[in-house]
């Protein structure tokens, strides 16, 4: 996926929010937010720092990135949009 779409992955990617570091499984820079998405396939590792990743630039998803191939993946770049 990474080859394929060009992309700027961190993974996994910690984060520090609100005194405490998360670790998820994916920052896709370069789309979506300022500062990329954070993407994990587990909403319970990111709803409780949701509002904290977007004060600090950062847009979130939840999917399972590494399973299922790619079908619909361009659609969700596409979504997500570019970012400088």
């Amino acid at each position: 996926m990474k080859e394929k779409y060009g992309l700027e992955i961190i993974s996994p990617f910690q984060v520090e929010m609100a005194g405490e570091v998360h670790i998820v499984q994916f920052l896709i820079n370069g789309h979506g937010a300022p500062h990329g998405m954070v993407v994990d396939a587990d909403w319970a590792k990111i709803r409780p720092i949701a509002d904290h990743l977007v004060q600090a630039g950062y847009g979130y998803s939840c999917f399972d990135l590494e399973g299922g191939g790619t079908a619909g993946f361009e659609d969700v770049l596409a979504d997500w949009g570019k970012n400088a």
